[in-house]
């Protein structure tokens, strides 16, 4: 081994040692200036994970919903937007039944909704008990969706084969993913609720 093999690999630990320590240290991007770091963040880094450049708030762990599959085309991006202002009308109303008819499938209640956390097996739902868990769900959290609902906003919508991912803005709330799917030619909600970018 060199010695500037190993010279490089000195520095490389001193600074993973010295952030893991908390203690501040120094960055420095191809073409920018010293970012300083205090306890292994980035300045800069908007999510405050510590894996950014402290260019954006969008990171390294964002990488995958922002940039999944392809832009959707001007007519999916249509359907999808109005797919999602009905979903979130619903939650915001408390219809579970109006909200179970815009997801992939009564499974997705059964497999994520907390109430089954602790079974084994997820179970079974007909339009009835799908409808009344969703209606429990969304009105646990109204106060939330309601405000969602008004500062809704579509920033991005990836779509690859039948899935997709939508990025939304809900006023000056972090970024927030929901994931769709593909059923019999429509667009469905993948998921109960969006969820926050890490």
């Amino acid at each position: 081994m060199s010695r500037r093999t190993i010279s490089l690999l000195t520095i490389g630990l001193l600074v993973i040692g010295s952030m893991g320590c908390g203690s501040a240290v120094s960055y420095t991007a191809p073409g920018k200036g010293v970012t300083n770091v205090s306890a292994g963040v980035l300045k800069g880094d908007g999510d405050k994970d510590g894996d950014g450049k402290g260019e954006s708030y969008y990171d390294a762990d964002d990488y995958s919903p922002l940039h999944y599959g392809y832009p959707a085309r001007a007519a999916e991006k249509k359907a999808i937007v109005s797919l999602l202002l009905r979903y979130y009308s619903a939650a915001a109303a408390g219809d579970g039944v109006r909200g179970c008819l815009l997801i992939y499938g009564y499974a997705l209640v059964g497999e994520t909704a907390p109430e089954f956390a602790r079974r084994r097996k997820a179970p079974t739902l007909t339009a009835k008990s799908c409808a009344v868990v969703m209606t429990r769900l969304f009105r646990r959290r109204r106060h939330e969706l309601v405000g969602d609902l008004r500062d809704f906003r579509v920033s991005r919508i990836g779509v690859y084969g039948r899935n997709g991912t939508v990025i939304l803005r809900f006023g000056r709330k972090f970024p927030h993913a929901l994931d769709i799917r593909k059923r019999r030619g429509n667009w469905r909600v993948g998921l109960l609720f969006d969820h926050r970018l890490p």
